[in-house]
Protein backbone atom coordinates (compact mmCIF):
# COMPACT_ATOMS: atom_id res chain seq x y z
CA UNK A 1 0.00 0.00 0.00
CA UNK A 2 1.42 3.40 -0.80
CA UNK A 3 2.82 5.28 1.99
CA UNK A 4 0.20 8.22 3.50
CA UNK A 5 -0.38 11.41 1.71
CA UNK A 6 2.12 10.02 -1.33
CA UNK A 7 0.24 10.04 -4.72
CA UNK A 8 -0.11 6.51 -6.23
CA UNK A 9 2.28 5.74 -9.03
CA UNK A 10 0.08 6.67 -12.09
CA UNK A 11 0.48 9.24 -14.25
CA UNK A 12 -1.75 11.53 -15.57
CA UNK A 13 -4.96 9.81 -17.42
CA UNK A 14 -6.15 12.66 -19.34
CA UNK A 15 -3.09 13.94 -20.38
CA UNK A 16 -2.07 10.17 -21.24
CA UNK A 17 -5.39 9.28 -22.86
CA UNK A 18 -4.55 9.66 -26.54
CA UNK A 19 -1.09 7.79 -26.07
CA UNK A 20 -2.62 4.81 -24.58
CA UNK A 21 -5.24 4.29 -27.29
CA UNK A 22 -2.44 4.43 -30.21
CA UNK A 23 -0.73 1.03 -28.27
CA UNK A 24 -4.24 -0.23 -27.27
CA UNK A 25 -5.47 -0.23 -30.89
CA UNK A 26 -2.48 -2.28 -31.67
CA UNK A 27 -2.06 -4.68 -28.51
CA UNK A 28 -4.71 -6.65 -29.40
CA UNK A 29 -5.63 -6.14 -33.03
CA UNK A 30 -8.55 -8.54 -33.23
CA UNK A 31 -10.88 -5.82 -31.06
CA UNK A 32 -11.51 -3.99 -34.14
CA UNK A 33 -12.00 -6.73 -36.33
CA UNK A 34 -16.02 -6.36 -37.09
CA UNK A 35 -17.58 -3.84 -39.37
CA UNK A 36 -21.63 -3.40 -39.85
CA UNK A 37 -21.45 -5.50 -43.05
CA UNK A 38 -19.50 -8.36 -41.43
CA UNK A 39 -22.03 -8.22 -38.20
CA UNK A 40 -24.76 -8.38 -40.57
CA UNK A 41 -22.90 -11.04 -42.74
CA UNK A 42 -22.38 -14.23 -40.44
CA UNK A 43 -20.77 -17.49 -42.18
CA UNK A 44 -22.42 -20.76 -40.53
CA UNK A 45 -20.85 -22.86 -42.86
CA UNK A 46 -19.83 -26.19 -40.34
CA UNK A 47 -16.18 -27.22 -39.61
CA UNK A 48 -13.42 -29.97 -39.91
CA UNK A 49 -11.07 -29.34 -36.74
CA UNK A 50 -7.85 -28.41 -38.03
CA UNK A 51 -5.17 -27.89 -37.15
CA UNK A 52 -5.31 -30.36 -34.86
CA UNK A 53 -4.78 -28.56 -30.92
CA UNK A 54 -3.61 -30.06 -27.64
CA UNK A 55 -6.48 -31.26 -25.32
CA UNK A 56 -7.23 -28.70 -22.56
CA UNK A 57 -4.64 -28.67 -20.07
CA UNK A 58 -6.46 -29.30 -16.31
CA UNK A 59 -4.25 -26.43 -14.59
CA UNK A 60 -5.43 -22.78 -15.44
CA UNK A 61 -2.39 -21.49 -17.53
CA UNK A 62 -2.00 -17.65 -16.55
CA UNK A 63 0.32 -15.29 -18.60
CA UNK A 64 0.85 -11.82 -18.98
CA UNK A 65 1.73 -8.93 -21.49
CA UNK A 66 3.68 -6.58 -21.16
CA UNK A 67 3.50 -2.99 -19.26
CA UNK A 68 4.51 -0.03 -20.01
CA UNK A 69 3.77 1.94 -23.56
CA UNK A 70 5.61 0.25 -25.99
CA UNK A 71 8.55 2.26 -27.92
CA UNK A 72 12.31 1.70 -27.89
CA UNK A 73 12.85 2.83 -24.11
CA UNK A 74 10.07 -0.50 -23.05
CA UNK A 75 12.01 -2.94 -26.14
CA UNK A 76 14.84 -2.88 -23.97
CA UNK A 77 13.09 -3.89 -20.94
CA UNK A 78 11.01 -6.75 -22.27
CA UNK A 79 13.70 -9.11 -20.91
CA UNK A 80 13.71 -8.11 -17.68
CA UNK A 81 10.38 -8.24 -17.72
CA UNK A 82 10.33 -11.78 -19.20
CA UNK A 83 12.44 -12.70 -16.49
CA UNK A 84 10.69 -11.32 -14.03
CA UNK A 85 7.30 -13.06 -15.07
CA UNK A 86 8.90 -16.58 -14.90
CA UNK A 87 9.97 -15.74 -11.68
CA UNK A 88 6.67 -14.99 -10.62
CA UNK A 89 5.61 -18.42 -11.70
CA UNK A 90 3.27 -17.03 -14.67
CA UNK A 91 3.12 -19.50 -17.85
CA UNK A 92 3.59 -17.37 -20.37
CA UNK A 93 4.69 -14.19 -21.76
CA UNK A 94 2.75 -12.52 -24.65
CA UNK A 95 3.64 -9.60 -27.07
CA UNK A 96 1.57 -7.55 -29.26
CA UNK A 97 2.49 -6.37 -32.56
CA UNK A 98 1.81 -2.64 -34.15
CA UNK A 99 3.35 -0.88 -36.71
CA UNK A 100 3.71 2.84 -37.75
CA UNK A 101 3.68 4.56 -34.35
CA UNK A 102 5.85 6.01 -31.71
CA UNK A 103 4.50 3.14 -29.06
CA UNK A 104 4.89 0.33 -31.89
CA UNK A 105 6.15 -3.30 -31.03
CA UNK A 106 6.62 -4.14 -34.75
CA UNK A 107 8.77 -7.19 -34.51
CA UNK A 108 7.57 -9.70 -32.06
CA UNK A 109 9.17 -12.63 -33.42
CA UNK A 110 12.56 -11.19 -33.21
CA UNK A 111 11.43 -9.87 -29.86
CA UNK A 112 10.14 -13.41 -28.39
CA UNK A 113 13.88 -15.26 -29.86
CA UNK A 114 15.43 -12.56 -27.69
CA UNK A 115 13.25 -13.54 -25.31
CA UNK A 116 14.20 -17.70 -25.74
CA UNK A 117 17.34 -17.18 -24.87
CA UNK A 118 16.71 -14.99 -21.80
CA UNK A 119 14.62 -17.60 -20.38
CA UNK A 120 13.96 -21.13 -19.45
CA UNK A 121 10.86 -22.36 -18.63
CA UNK A 122 7.85 -19.43 -18.87
CA UNK A 123 6.35 -20.20 -22.54
CA UNK A 124 6.39 -17.16 -25.52
CA UNK A 125 3.45 -16.08 -27.22
CA UNK A 126 2.04 -13.58 -30.23
CA UNK A 127 -1.47 -11.82 -28.85
CA UNK A 128 -1.94 -11.48 -32.85
CA UNK A 129 0.69 -11.99 -35.21
CA UNK A 130 -0.62 -10.50 -38.28
CA UNK A 131 -0.97 -12.91 -41.01
CA UNK A 132 -2.00 -10.99 -43.94
CA UNK A 133 1.21 -8.39 -44.03
CA UNK A 134 3.64 -11.71 -44.39
CA UNK A 135 5.18 -13.99 -46.93
CA UNK A 136 4.14 -17.55 -46.08
CA UNK A 137 7.45 -19.52 -47.22
CA UNK A 138 9.26 -16.85 -44.71
CA UNK A 139 7.25 -16.80 -42.10
CA UNK A 140 6.92 -20.16 -42.45
CA UNK A 141 10.89 -20.79 -41.66
CA UNK A 142 10.96 -18.15 -38.67
CA UNK A 143 8.60 -19.89 -36.66
CA UNK A 144 10.04 -23.02 -36.83
CA UNK A 145 13.24 -22.07 -36.26
CA UNK A 146 12.31 -19.56 -33.08
CA UNK A 147 9.80 -23.22 -32.16
CA UNK A 148 13.12 -24.88 -31.82
CA UNK A 149 15.14 -21.65 -30.49
CA UNK A 150 12.30 -21.62 -27.51
CA UNK A 151 13.16 -25.52 -26.67
CA UNK A 152 9.32 -26.07 -27.92
CA UNK A 153 7.71 -23.25 -25.72
CA UNK A 154 6.06 -20.82 -28.73
CA UNK A 155 2.13 -19.93 -28.84
CA UNK A 156 1.00 -18.53 -31.57
CA UNK A 157 -2.45 -16.06 -31.45
CA UNK A 158 -3.18 -14.57 -34.97
CA UNK A 159 -4.87 -11.67 -36.38
CA UNK A 160 -5.73 -10.21 -39.34
CA UNK A 161 -5.51 -6.48 -38.43
CA UNK A 162 -7.96 -3.46 -38.93
CA UNK A 163 -5.89 -0.34 -39.35
CA UNK A 164 -6.20 1.02 -43.01
CA UNK A 165 -3.05 2.83 -43.09
CA UNK A 166 -1.16 -0.27 -41.72
CA UNK A 167 -2.36 -1.80 -45.07
CA UNK A 168 -1.67 0.41 -46.94
CA UNK A 169 1.80 0.72 -45.70
CA UNK A 170 2.31 -2.79 -46.20
CA UNK A 171 0.54 -2.90 -49.97
CA UNK A 172 -1.67 -5.01 -48.77
CA UNK A 173 -5.67 -4.32 -49.78
CA UNK A 174 -7.67 -4.46 -46.58
CA UNK A 175 -10.95 -5.31 -48.46
CA UNK A 176 -9.14 -9.37 -49.18
CA UNK A 177 -7.55 -9.45 -45.18
CA UNK A 178 -9.36 -12.33 -44.36
CA UNK A 179 -8.97 -14.21 -47.62
CA UNK A 180 -5.29 -13.26 -47.01
CA UNK A 181 -4.90 -14.38 -43.76
CA UNK A 182 -6.43 -18.03 -45.01
CA UNK A 183 -4.52 -17.94 -48.01
CA UNK A 184 -0.61 -17.34 -45.61
CA UNK A 185 -2.32 -19.80 -43.19
CA UNK A 186 -2.79 -22.19 -45.69
CA UNK A 187 0.56 -22.57 -47.07
CA UNK A 188 2.26 -22.24 -43.69
CA UNK A 189 0.81 -25.56 -42.79
CA UNK A 190 1.82 -26.81 -46.18
CA UNK A 191 4.98 -25.82 -45.96
CA UNK A 192 5.60 -27.95 -42.85
CA UNK A 193 3.97 -30.98 -44.69
CA UNK A 194 0.61 -30.63 -43.41
CA UNK A 195 -2.80 -29.88 -45.56
CA UNK A 196 -5.56 -27.46 -44.11
CA UNK A 197 -8.74 -29.53 -43.90
CA UNK A 198 -11.18 -26.98 -43.63
CA UNK A 199 -13.59 -26.23 -45.99
CA UNK A 200 -12.50 -23.99 -48.67
CA UNK A 201 -8.90 -23.54 -48.21
CA UNK A 202 -6.86 -22.10 -50.78
CA UNK A 203 -5.46 -24.45 -52.84
CA UNK A 204 -1.82 -25.26 -53.89
CA UNK A 205 -0.75 -23.95 -57.19
CA UNK A 206 0.16 -25.90 -59.94
CA UNK A 207 4.41 -25.93 -58.51
CA UNK A 208 3.18 -27.35 -54.76
CA UNK A 209 4.40 -25.34 -51.36
CA UNK A 210 8.44 -25.69 -51.11
CA UNK A 211 8.61 -27.56 -47.56
CA UNK A 212 10.55 -25.67 -45.11
CA UNK A 213 13.38 -27.17 -42.77
CA UNK A 214 13.70 -26.88 -40.07
CA UNK A 215 9.85 -28.04 -38.74
CA UNK A 216 8.52 -26.73 -35.90
CA UNK A 217 9.49 -28.68 -32.60
CA UNK A 218 6.11 -29.21 -31.54
CA UNK A 219 4.16 -31.40 -33.30
CA UNK A 220 2.17 -30.56 -35.46
CA UNK A 221 3.30 -27.33 -35.14
CA UNK A 222 2.86 -24.33 -32.20
CA UNK A 223 -0.55 -23.63 -30.96
CA UNK A 224 -2.40 -21.57 -32.95
CA UNK A 225 -5.64 -19.34 -31.97
CA UNK A 226 -7.33 -16.88 -33.72
CA UNK A 227 -7.96 -12.96 -32.22
CA UNK A 228 -11.53 -12.37 -33.10
CA UNK A 229 -13.37 -9.38 -32.00
CA UNK A 230 -17.43 -9.84 -33.63
CA UNK A 231 -19.43 -12.27 -35.05
CA UNK A 232 -17.80 -12.91 -39.00
CA UNK A 233 -14.58 -13.34 -37.07
CA UNK A 234 -15.57 -15.94 -34.56
CA UNK A 235 -17.28 -18.00 -37.43
CA UNK A 236 -13.97 -17.61 -39.50
CA UNK A 237 -11.90 -19.05 -36.40
CA UNK A 238 -14.54 -22.19 -35.91
CA UNK A 239 -15.10 -22.95 -39.71
CA UNK A 240 -10.97 -23.09 -39.57
CA UNK A 241 -11.17 -25.63 -36.13
CA UNK A 242 -8.80 -23.04 -34.47
CA UNK A 243 -9.58 -21.39 -30.57
CA UNK A 244 -11.02 -18.48 -30.30
CA UNK A 245 -9.09 -15.51 -28.19
CA UNK A 246 -11.17 -13.55 -26.68
CA UNK A 247 -10.71 -9.80 -26.36
CA UNK A 248 -9.89 -8.24 -23.09
CA UNK A 249 -11.76 -5.08 -24.81
CA UNK A 250 -15.48 -7.31 -24.96
CA UNK A 251 -17.54 -7.44 -21.57
CA UNK A 252 -17.88 -11.15 -19.93
CA UNK A 253 -21.14 -11.14 -21.30
CA UNK A 254 -20.19 -10.20 -24.65
CA UNK A 255 -17.45 -13.36 -24.25
CA UNK A 256 -19.84 -15.76 -23.11
CA UNK A 257 -22.30 -15.06 -25.72
CA UNK A 258 -19.53 -15.37 -28.05
CA UNK A 259 -18.19 -18.77 -27.39
CA UNK A 260 -21.80 -19.65 -27.25
CA UNK A 261 -21.86 -18.79 -30.95
CA UNK A 262 -18.13 -20.31 -31.49
CA UNK A 263 -19.56 -23.81 -30.18
CA UNK A 264 -22.48 -23.96 -32.55
CA UNK A 265 -20.06 -24.10 -35.01
CA UNK A 266 -17.58 -25.80 -34.11
CA UNK A 267 -16.69 -29.43 -32.50
CA UNK A 268 -13.10 -28.16 -31.65
CA UNK A 269 -12.42 -29.35 -28.19
CA UNK A 270 -9.21 -27.79 -26.59
CA UNK A 271 -7.40 -24.25 -25.58
CA UNK A 272 -10.04 -21.84 -24.10
CA UNK A 273 -7.84 -18.43 -23.61
CA UNK A 274 -9.18 -15.56 -22.83
CA UNK A 275 -7.18 -12.05 -22.09
CA UNK A 276 -8.39 -9.44 -19.13
CA UNK A 277 -7.43 -6.80 -18.08
CA UNK A 278 -6.33 -7.38 -14.52
CA UNK A 279 -4.85 -4.49 -11.92
CA UNK A 280 -4.45 -6.01 -8.05
CA UNK A 281 -3.47 -3.44 -5.58
CA UNK A 282 -4.41 -2.77 -2.34
CA UNK A 283 -4.25 0.98 -2.18
CA UNK A 284 -7.87 2.13 -2.52
CA UNK A 285 -6.79 5.59 -4.36
CA UNK A 286 -4.86 3.49 -6.75
CA UNK A 287 -7.53 1.45 -7.95
CA UNK A 288 -9.75 4.24 -8.51
CA UNK A 289 -7.37 5.91 -10.54
CA UNK A 290 -7.21 2.79 -12.83
CA UNK A 291 -10.46 2.89 -13.13
CA UNK A 292 -10.88 6.02 -14.10
CA UNK A 293 -8.15 5.51 -16.55
CA UNK A 294 -9.80 2.29 -17.55
CA UNK A 295 -12.76 4.77 -18.50
CA UNK A 296 -10.57 6.97 -20.25
CA UNK A 297 -9.26 4.21 -22.72
CA UNK A 298 -13.06 2.97 -23.51
CA UNK A 299 -14.24 6.69 -24.27
CA UNK A 300 -11.23 6.66 -26.45
CA UNK A 301 -11.35 3.43 -28.21
CA UNK A 302 -15.25 3.96 -29.13
CA UNK A 303 -14.05 7.18 -30.97
CA UNK A 304 -11.54 5.34 -32.38
CA UNK A 305 -13.79 2.54 -33.55
CA UNK A 306 -16.49 4.85 -34.72
CA UNK A 307 -13.93 6.49 -37.44
CA UNK A 308 -13.33 3.05 -38.83
CA UNK A 309 -17.12 1.94 -38.59
CA UNK A 310 -15.91 -1.13 -36.56
CA UNK A 311 -18.06 -2.63 -33.91
CA UNK A 312 -19.16 -0.23 -30.53
CA UNK A 313 -18.41 -0.89 -27.31
CA UNK A 314 -19.92 1.32 -24.70
CA UNK A 315 -17.31 3.04 -22.42
CA UNK A 316 -19.78 2.12 -19.11
CA UNK A 317 -18.47 -1.43 -20.01
CA UNK A 318 -14.41 -0.45 -19.23
CA UNK A 319 -14.19 -2.13 -15.71
CA UNK A 320 -17.36 -3.90 -14.79
CA UNK A 321 -17.50 -5.80 -17.82
CA UNK A 322 -13.79 -6.06 -18.77
CA UNK A 323 -11.60 -6.12 -16.42
CA UNK A 324 -10.66 -6.69 -12.95
CA UNK A 325 -9.53 -3.96 -10.36
CA UNK A 326 -9.37 -5.02 -6.98
CA UNK A 327 -7.51 -5.89 -3.67
CA UNK A 328 -6.37 -9.41 -3.40
CA UNK A 329 -9.90 -10.38 -2.43
CA UNK A 330 -12.06 -8.87 -4.79
CA UNK A 331 -9.58 -9.99 -7.24
CA UNK A 332 -9.98 -13.53 -6.57
CA UNK A 333 -13.50 -13.16 -6.85
CA UNK A 334 -13.64 -11.28 -10.29
CA UNK A 335 -11.22 -14.00 -11.56
CA UNK A 336 -13.92 -16.93 -10.14
CA UNK A 337 -16.34 -14.96 -11.92
CA UNK A 338 -14.39 -15.23 -15.60
CA UNK A 339 -13.46 -19.05 -15.05
CA UNK A 340 -17.00 -19.72 -13.83
CA UNK A 341 -18.71 -18.00 -16.75
CA UNK A 342 -15.45 -19.09 -19.54
CA UNK A 343 -14.05 -21.87 -18.59
CA UNK A 344 -10.54 -20.75 -19.88
CA UNK A 345 -7.59 -23.05 -20.20
CA UNK A 346 -5.34 -19.56 -20.49
CA UNK A 347 -6.00 -16.74 -18.75
CA UNK A 348 -4.10 -13.84 -19.90
CA UNK A 349 -3.62 -11.08 -18.15
CA UNK A 350 -2.97 -8.03 -19.48
CA UNK A 351 -1.94 -4.38 -17.39
CA UNK A 352 -3.99 -1.42 -17.77
CA UNK A 353 -2.57 1.60 -19.72
CA UNK A 354 -0.48 4.43 -17.92
CA UNK A 355 0.23 2.34 -15.09
CA UNK A 356 3.59 3.37 -13.59
CA UNK A 357 6.26 0.82 -13.93
CA UNK A 358 6.50 -0.25 -10.16
CA UNK A 359 2.89 0.00 -9.74
CA UNK A 360 2.50 -2.68 -12.51
CA UNK A 361 4.85 -4.78 -11.13
CA UNK A 362 3.35 -5.02 -7.91
CA UNK A 363 0.15 -5.72 -9.11
CA UNK A 364 1.66 -8.98 -10.79
CA UNK A 365 3.61 -9.72 -7.48
CA UNK A 366 -0.05 -9.64 -5.96
CA UNK A 367 -1.82 -11.41 -8.62
CA UNK A 368 0.87 -14.37 -8.28
CA UNK A 369 0.42 -14.40 -4.50
CA UNK A 370 -3.19 -15.17 -4.99
CA UNK A 371 -2.60 -17.93 -7.65
CA UNK A 372 -3.18 -20.83 -4.75
CA UNK A 373 -6.55 -18.99 -4.23
CA UNK A 374 -8.15 -19.13 -7.37
CA UNK A 375 -10.92 -22.09 -7.82
CA UNK A 376 -9.24 -23.92 -10.95
CA UNK A 377 -11.62 -27.17 -9.78
CA UNK A 378 -14.11 -25.92 -12.36
CA UNK A 379 -11.43 -26.40 -15.48
CA UNK A 380 -12.00 -29.21 -17.97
Amino acid sequence: MAPAGKAPEVRSWETLAARWLCSLEHEHEHEHDATKDERDSVTTESTTPYPPQATAPRRLHIGVTPWGHGGSDDLRDLIRQARLAESLGFDSFFIPESHLHAQARPAPLIVLAALAGATERIQLGTTSLLLPLRDPLLLAEEIATLDHLSNGRLILGLGRGFRPGTFDAFGVDPRCKRERFEQVLATMLRAWGLEPAWAGAPGATEQGVARVEPSPLQRPHPPLWLAAFGPKAIAQAARLGLPYFASPMESLAAIDENYRAYRELSQQVGAVPVMRTLFVSDDSTERHAVAHALRLEREALARSRARVGSRSVEADEAVEGSAVVGDRESAITGIREILRRLGPTHLIARTPGGVDQRAAERSLRALASIRSGLDVGTMT
